[in-house]
C-alpha cells in the first residue's frame, strides 16, 4: 500500500471504516483513519447509491419487501 498516493489510501481506509468491505492494509497506521475523514461523505454518498440501485432493480422483479431487504444486506446495514 505504500506505492498508493495518499488520496486513494485515504479513501480505502474510509471505505472499509464505513462498510464492511475488507481491505488489506499491513501495517496499519491509526492517523489514517484521522486523514480519510475527508472522505466520508463521498463513501457514504456511493454506498447509499449502490443500494438504492440494487433496490430499484430488485423492485423490479420483486415484490417491494424483498427488494427493501436485498437493498439492505447490499449496502451492509444488516
Amino acid at each position: 500500500m505504500d506505492s498508493l498516493p495518499v488520496v486513494h489510501l485515504s479513501m480505502l481506509v474510509a471505505l472499509q471504516f464505513l462498510t464492511r468491505v475488507p481491505v488489506h492494509m499491513h501495517p496499519f497506521d491509526p492517523a489514517w483513519l484521522h486523514a480519510s475523514a475527508r472522505h466520508f461523505p463521498l463513501i457514504g454518498i456511493a454506498v447509499g447509491a449502490f443500494g438504492a440501485a440494487v433496490w430499484w432493480g430488485a423492485a423490479l422483479v420483486w415484490p417491494p419487501a424483498v427488494a427493501v431487504l436485498l437493498s439492505a444486506f447490499s449496502a451492509g446495514s444488516v
